[in-house]
C-alpha cells in the first residue's frame, strides 16, 4: 500500500483547489495539492505524515509558504491506486501562496480559491468529496463551539 498527504489550505469559508494539467492539455483535473510519503519522511523523530506534508508544501509551492497552524482532518483509502491519503487542514501560514503548484520547476496545476460548499459540487474524486464533507463538518462544529463559548 502507498501513502500520500493532501493539504487543504483554508481561509474563511474557502479552500484552495488545484486545477491539474490533464491528458487533454487543459488545467481541468480538480483536486488539492498533495504528494507521496517518502522513505526520508519516516526517518528521525516526529509524525512522518506531518513531515511529508511540510516537505510536499515546500516542493509544490517552491518554498514560498510555511504552515504555522494545521491539523489532521481525515484518511481516505483509494482502492484503485492502493493508496491511503491523509488530509490536513492548513488554516494559518507565512508567505505568499503562488498562482501555480509545481512538480520540480514545472507548473503542474493552477491554484484557485473556492467556497467549500461550491467546491463539493465541482469535484469528481470521492476522496476529495469525503475530505470536503469532513472539512465542512469541522467548520460547523467550530462555529457551534464558538457560539456556546460566548453564551
Amino acid at each position: 500500500m502507498n501513502e500520500a498527504v493532501a493539504f487543504m489550505f483554508v481561509k474563511n469559508d474557502k479552500v484552495l483547489l488545484e486545477y491539474r494539467l490533464s491528458s487533454s492539455g487543459l488545467f481541468d483535473e480538480l483536486f488539492v495539492p498533495n504528494g507521496g510519503v517518502e522513505t526520508k519522511d519516516r526517518k528521525g523523530r516526529g509524525d512522518y505524515k506531518v513531515k511529508a506534508m511540510m516537505r510536499e508544501i515546500g516542493e509544490e509551492f517552491l518554498g514560498s509558504v510555511k504552515p504555522t497552524s494545521f491539523e489532521y482532518l481525515t484518511k481516505y483509502y483509494v482502492k484503485e491506486m492502493d493508496t491511503s491519503f491523509y488530509f490536513f487542514v492548513v488554516d494559518e501560514w507565512k508567505g505568499q501562496l503562488p498562482k501555480f503548484a509545481y512538480e520540480g520547476k514545472t507548473k503542474s496545476a493552477k491554484l484557485k480559491w473556492h467556497n467549500i460548499n461550491m467546491a463539493r459540487g465541482l469535484v469528481k474524486y470521492q476522496s476529495l468529496l469525503h475530505a470536503l464533507e469532513q472539512l465542512n463538518s469541522r467548520i460547523i462544529n467550530k462555529v457551534k463551539a464558538d457560539g456556546n463559548a460566548k453564551q
